[in-house]
């Protein structure tokens, strides 16, 4: 029961078989702020290793080449690729856990650490290393609701900018928690939102099980592949069809003709 009220107050796990070590407050103190410093230790290592991890970079296909391009000629062209999705927690989740959840899926989905770079006259995919993001959270209104939501979507979300999107956690009146994610069409679509809302709340419900988290990597990459290859597919089928038509007669329908 102490323990999981330590971990209530503090945020922090400490272990029962520790806990009954101690003699008094002093040394319970100790092991509070013991496991505090081991749980920094490991978040600084993860975040070391992460940070060793090779940048990726590899070429585009031409559709979205052609989007960061028309990003490209103004503010208000780049603006019209804004997306905005709202995640839905109830009101017995715990923040500290959706942002835990969220960084997790941030490693598994390659696509939300994604940026473009413009070199030698030619647009680059990059993805970076993952690290770890700290979410606000901030308690509104429902008459706040709006006008809130409006805010945020309409703060600046560059083409060209290292991270293409931005999220912020709010608290609702009746305790419930709307993460809301405003996102580049670039690295996302409402397709997108089914699959990454589904495997958000997967994380959120399995952070204490990491054997049925799902450790499989979802490389942007491959997709980028996947979609040049549907691209050549399509030249080919092109191709035949326009060599097979060519020798077809043109179809003549005969004219209409009045009465009179």
């Amino acid at each position: 029961f102490m323990a999981t009220e330590i971990e209530k107050v503090f945020g922090k796990t400490i272990e029962v078989s520790t806990l009954s070590q101690a003699k008094d407050l002093k040394e319970m103190a100790a092991c509070i702020e013991k496991g505090e410093k081991e749980i920094n230790e490991k978040k600084r290592g993860e975040k070391e290793s992460r940070n060793k991890e090779v940048v990726r970079q590899f070429s585009l296909p031409q559709s979205l080449k052609s989007i960061w391009i028309d990003c490209n000629i103004s503010v208000q062209r780049n603006d019209s690729y804004k997306l905005f999705f709202v995640f839905e927690f109830d009101r017995q989740s715990k923040p500290e856990r959706i942002e835990q959840a969220w960084n997790l899926l941030t490693q598994q989905q390659d696509c939300f650490r994604l940026s473009f770079q413009y070199d030698r006259q030619d647009v680059w995919g990059r993805i970076i290393p993952a690290q770890y993001e700290t979410l606000s959270c901030t308690d509104i209104s429902d008459d706040e609701r709006e006008h809130v939501f409006e805010h945020f979507f309409l703060q600046p979300l560059p083409y060209d900018a290292d991270k293409l999107y931005r999220i912020q956690l709010f608290h609702l009146p009746d305790g419930r928690f709307e993460l809301c994610l405003l996102i580049h069409h670039l690295i996302f679509d409402g397709l997108s939102y089914a699959i990454i809302s589904k495997q958000l709340h997967h994380l959120y419900h399995h952070l204490d099980d990491p054997q049925d988290q799902g450790t499989e990597m979802v490389s942007y990459q491959d997709y980028i592949e996947w979609k040049t290859n549907q691209g050549a597919h399509s030249r080919k089928e092109s191709a035949f069809w326009k060599n097979y038509l060519e020798q077809a007669e043109p179809l003549r329908i005969p004219k209409h003709q009045n009465d009179d």
